[in-house]
């Protein structure tokens, strides 16, 4: 769902190691200072032994050094998170008797706490004690947490699935729009809003998302040969959307607006300035707030792409028709008061298979859990 898997094989490696050390386990180990040595580790693999190493100390210790652990997960990413997971649950299996079950319920109950960390409490609290799991899972449905929100949104949906069932639809309507509402997860939104049109209310899910519908499109630009991807061309330099300039192969090109109509917010550019191979477009929208706000970008592209919100480059992504989905791709900013610039980058290549022909993006602003922040009018 949302966490990151190792491999079994180096996980098995890990484990015997911890094992084959057990017998040489320090209870005063510096967990702070081995925890380091995990989150400091890449995904390109830098760091590797060193976490390894430290993953096999924290896996000698007691299960009562776990809320410790837990505690010094804070602001892991998902890859260390699974390393953190491979010491954890060694450690726990090492005498299941002697896990804190209560200190790991109000490690989870504390929302400020890392989520990958809360996650893993709920496991392990769960392994414990199974007949809890729905009574916990009950208390997430606006958890900051989007693991354990996504388990309370999937539990409340089978209970309104029973409703209708049962031909309870306006109880049905009213829960559905509540989870609407709760749900962050695509999958999960997109299966309510079905649920709810299927029962007379329909949802307008470029509105619910806070998809950005209008734009001001120029291109193409040259990218035969991948170029054009690190090319700065004049709309990185300035946007003034009442010049006219070179495009691709010396053509002239011109700022053009474009609204999208599409499901899901997409502008397919293919539509938009015409079917072109190896080339570049640029999308700028403006997008106001009233006050200062952190918030995300988020965007969807098969296509390679770049995202500058005020003049700041925080996307960038050369890849080509690895995928396409709705939040594909995120960056943190702060919006300041007023009018903000947002500009698009969206670079087709010259692959001429059948699958390798969509060009076209989708974007819009949320806060960190993936609710839509709206403009101010």
């Amino acid at each position: 769902m949302y966490r990151v898997w190792i491999g079994s094989a180096v996980l098995a490696i890990i484990l015997m190691s911890g094992l084959n050390q057990r017998s040489h386990a320090d209870d005063q180990t510096d967990i702070a200072v081995l925890a380091a040595k995990i989150k400091a580790v890449d995904r390109f693999g830098k760091g590797h032994l060193e976490a390894s190493s430290a993953v096999a100390e924290l896996s000698n210790l007691p299960p009562s050094s776990i809320p410790i652990i837990l505690q010094e997960m804070r602001g892991c990413s998902p890859l260390a998170a699974n390393w953190f997971r491979a010491a954890i649950e060694s450690s726990s299996q090492s005498d299941p008797k002697a896990v804190p079950t209560s200190v790991l319920k109000d490690f989870l109950a504390e929302t400020t706490n890392d989520p990958y960390a809360r996650s893993l409490a709920f496991d392990l609290v769960v392994e414990q004690t199974p007949d809890q799991r729905s009574g916990l899972i009950e208390t997430f449905l606006l958890d900051p947490c989007m693991e354990l929100r996504f388990m309370a949104v999937e539990q409340k949906m089978q209970e309104v699935a029973k409703l209708v069932e049962e031909d309870k639809s306006e109880l049905a309507t009213e829960r559905y729009q509540i989870l609407l509402e709760a749900a962050r997860h695509p999958d999960q939104i997109n299966a309510i809003a079905k649920q709810l049109d299927s029962l007379g209310q329909p949802v307008d899910l470029n509105q619910h998302y806070g998809f950005l519908m209008g734009w001001s499109l120029i291109g193409p630009f040259d990218n035969r040969n991948k170029v054009g991807f690190d090319t700065v061309y004049p709309p990185e330099e300035e946007v003034n959307l009442s010049v006219e300039l070179e495009g691709k192969e010396g053509a002239k090109v011109e700022w053009q607006p474009f609204t999208s109509e599409e499901e899901l917010g997409v502008v397919n550019l293919n539509e938009a300035v015409g079917k072109n191979m190896g080339a570049v477009v640029y999308a700028v929208t403006e997008f106001t707030v009233e006050q200062e706000t952190p918030a995300e970008i988020r965007i969807g592209s098969p296509n390679g792409n770049k995202v500058w919100v005020n003049g700041e480059l925080v996307i960038s992504n050369h890849v080509y028709h690895a995928g396409n989905a709705i939040d594909q791709f995120a960056g943190a900013i702060t919006l300041k008061p007023g009018a903000n610039q947002i500009i698009l980058k969206i670079c087709q290549n010259e692959q001429t298979d059948s699958w390798a022909q969509e060009w076209q993006f989708q974007a819009r602003v949320t806060d960190a859990t993936g609710k839509k922040i709206s403009a101010s009018k």
